[in-house]
């Protein structure tokens, strides 16, 4: 329940812009990148179509260098406010944002909104691409507020010149679903991202590539809303035409096996979900390298679930490089920076050493409520851990304090019916029973039960732990 997710599945696709007919206009006959000056109006096409084809394949580096030679060409060709610029920008700062270059890719597609302007106006649907590119990049910094009202301008041009039912229309969808997902409202990114399959079905479009993203995505948000059978059953279906569409090497492939992993592990499926993320990791790791923050997640994953499985100190050392990679490449700033420190501390309580996780816990709340604000999942966990901490502190008032401040988020957000909320609850009721306030420890123990009982497995931990603190009230 406590694993690591983020925001691993915006769609990097190529969303081709409505006004440049350069680009299909001629096929390339090419071998390898090509330099700047060897591009020409003949072959421009080609080596458009190559650098799109190239992040589409997980080949990230050789993808910017082919937009970065095609910007240069493309002012000579046509002049740097020329509209085939902004869209060669606009893909340039694709390739940026899925190697977390995200200064570069902000400043890319910047440019490419800014020439767009000028050019075809701010009512254009290539405007509401470019500015969907743009929520790509804010969402990644976490600013997900930011990213919202992005996301929001594009659909409302598209909704008045392509319309509802055009598959760009969906891809916006899906990308502020997952924004929504990363502010934890999670029944609302659901219903987007139905809304955006629908709209893809309609098109004809459901068997390709896009697809599978936005089942995947589909899949998370009902993980996140405790729906653990139904998200297994999405990303089983999902893993099923991925690998042969995309390659069993490309890091989005990675992504999607990390994802069901994800969801086993929710339901007490330790060891097949360790399994897959060793292999998610795998990929990623060739794929984008050790320093790419997608990698440093897949390794909190790892970590995560050697917790479970109470290998501790090994989980350590798997956390605190993921931690160092995420720093280095998002920022403490980010959301992410603290998720994982609240990962990295519980495998410091696990393993006992608990000054060094109460530590850790509480820069992780102090960062969370400064990227999310204290109304969200992540708060709130981080507020059911330090009570963790206090209880074997025997500091028995303020682990209550804790604990009713995150039973009272976690209702908020998540619902009364969620597992996570189960967690916090059984906890705070364990705490009651700790202090001798047993009546209302049993209740909630008994609401804990029953919510676990309609959510997990039979035979979870959950149950098993939260049947035992029953049996143990007087």
């Amino acid at each position: 329940m406590k694993s690591i997710r983020g925001t691993f599945l915006a769609i990097f696709v190529a969303i081709a812009a409505f006004s440049s007919p350069v680009h299909s206009q001629t096929q390339n006959d090419r071998g390898g990148v090509v330099s700047a000056d060897e591009i020409t109006l003949e072959n421009i096409s080609g080596a458009y179509a190559d650098g799109v084809t190239l992040r589409e394949q997980g080949r990230l580096a050789p993808s910017e260098t082919l937009f970065r030679q095609l910007v240069v060409a493309g002012e000579r060709l046509f002049g740097a406010d020329d509209p085939n610029m902004a869209d060669i920008l606009n893909q340039l700062a694709l390739s940026l944002e899925a190697q977390r270059k995200l200064g570069e890719a902000e400043e890319a597609v910047q440019r490419a909104l800014d020439i767009g302007q000028a050019s075809v106006g701010d009512d254009h649907p290539s405007f509401a691409v470019f500015l969907n590119t743009m929520g790509l990049i804010q969402e990644a910094q976490g600013r997900y507020e930011d990213a919202v009202q992005v996301y929001g301008q594009s659909l409302r041009i598209l909704e008045a010149t392509v319309g509802v039912e055009h598959t760009v229309y969906a891809t916006v969808l899906n990308n502020l679903a997952e924004t929504l997902r990363g502010l934890g409202r999670y029944a609302d990114a659901e219903a987007l991202l139905r809304k955006a399959l629908e709209t893809r079905e309609s098109a004809g479009s459901e068997g390709d590539p896009e697809g599978f993203y936005l089942l995947n995505n589909l899949g998370l948000a009902l993980e996140r809303q405790g729906k653990y059978l139904e998200a297994e059953q999405v990303f089983r279906q999902v893993l099923d035409g991925a690998k042969t569409v995309m390659g069993p090497d490309n890091p989005d492939y990675a992504l999607l096996v990390n994802n069901l992993a994800l969801t086993l592990e929710n339901q007490g499926k330790y060891e097949e979900a360790a399994g897959l993320y060793q292999a998610a990791s795998d990929i990623m790791r060739t794929a984008l390298g050790e320093a790419h923050p997608t990698y440093a997640m897949s390794l909190g994953n790892t970590g995560n679930v050697l917790i479970h499985l109470g290998r501790y100190n090994e989980a350590i050392p798997v956390l605190e490089e993921a931690v160092d990679i995420i720093g280095a490449s998002l920022g403490e700033a980010h959301p992410q920076f603290a998720r994982m420190l609240n990962s990295l501390a519980m495998a410091n309580l696990s393993a006992q050493q608990f000054f060094r996780a109460r530590k850790l816990l509480e820069q992780s709340l102090l960062l969370t409520e400064a990227s999310v604000g204290t109304q969200h999942p992540s708060y709130s966990t981080a507020l059911n851990n330090l009570a963790r901490i206090a209880v074997i502190q025997k500091r028995f008032d303020d682990a209550e304090d804790l604990s009713r401040q995150a039973v009272a988020i976690s209702e908020q957000m998540l619902g009364p019916n969620h597992p996570d909320y189960a967690i916090q609850l059984g906890n705070l009721g364990h705490i009651l029973a700790m202090q001798g306030k047993y009546e209302e420890a049993r209740r909630l123990l008994l609401e804990t039960m029953r919510i676990f009982e309609a959510t997990v497995p039979a035979g979870h931990v959950y149950i098993i732990e939260t049947r035992r603190r029953l049996n143990e009230l007087p």
